[in-house]
């Protein structure tokens, strides 16, 4: 089962089959153009669309990681793609039966997109307050802590030095499902940022919503009404930066 939702996992999980599926979603040297409207963005569409409407796998709708995760636990549902960061929450609900981790699967290659956030201290806070914060996400950020963090979440560790712990090499040797998302990283690709990202990203989002609630909703059709989209709000930002026309 895949969420489906904005702001949650919708276009991680999309720009994942993509990326699977042997394409590009966004163009990394300029972020001024996606690449929605593509062959391999229509077959990661319609392969999300087969699975509720052809294989019947998978329920009609937008569905949240929550309503997932309460499928998952209760036994109706046997496999979903979630954040590494639910590893904890996973485990911590799974303990009457077995519960497995696998890599993303992979159609024309493996691909995995980073996801995450940001440790940031303000602009024109006081000299004691850069002080404490300086400290503070020191501390954070520590190869101990940091592993302590990712042992109780099931992220991984930002932090290389957190994995030369004991504590973080007894961790991975007991439970071998928390180094699935370590060997994924050498098949990583960047989040992608562009002119109004969030705007642009739900652009598709939006169009993924149309396809997973109406199977009389086309891959072709949603792709370019999302394109579309997407090009008149990185217009401004294209038009600055483009080319001058030589004539």
């Amino acid at each position: 089962m895949l969420p489906s939702t904005n702001d949650d996992y919708g276009g991680w999980i999309f720009s994942a089959l993509v990326r699977a599926n042997g394409g590009k979603y966004f163009n990394e040297d300029y972020p001024g153009e996606v690449y929605y409207n593509s062959p391999t963005a229509i077959g990661a569409l319609r392969f999300w669309q087969d699975l509720i409407y052809k294989d019947k796998v998978m329920p009609s709708g937008v569905l949240n990681s929550k309503q997932i995760s309460a499928a998952f636990f209760s036994g109706k549902l046997g496999m979903a793609m979630l954040s590494t960061g639910a590893l904890g929450f996973m485990r911590e609900n799974s303990k009457d039966f077995e519960l497995g981790v696998a890599m993303l699967p992979a159609k024309e290659q493996r691909a995995v997109p980073i996801g995450g956030a940001s440790l940031v201290s303000f602009k024109g806070i006081s000299d004691a307050q850069k002080k404490a914060a300086y400290q503070f996400l020191t501390y954070l950020v520590s190869p101990d802590v940091n592993g302590a963090w990712s042992r109780f979440t099931g992220y991984f560790s930002p932090r290389k030095a957190s994995y030369d712990t004991p504590e973080m090499k007894a961790y991975l040797q007991q439970d071998p499902r928390a180094a699935i998302a370590l060997e994924q990283l050498k098949y990583a690709h960047p989040w992608y940022s562009t002119w109004e990202t969030v705007a642009v990203r739900k652009a598709m989002e939006n169009q993924l919503a149309a396809v997973v609630n109406d199977a009389k909703v086309t891959p072709e059709a949603a792709v370019q009404a999302a394109q579309k989209e997407a090009d008149a709000l990185m217009k401004p930002y294209v038009d600055k930066t483009a080319l001058a026309e030589v004539k």
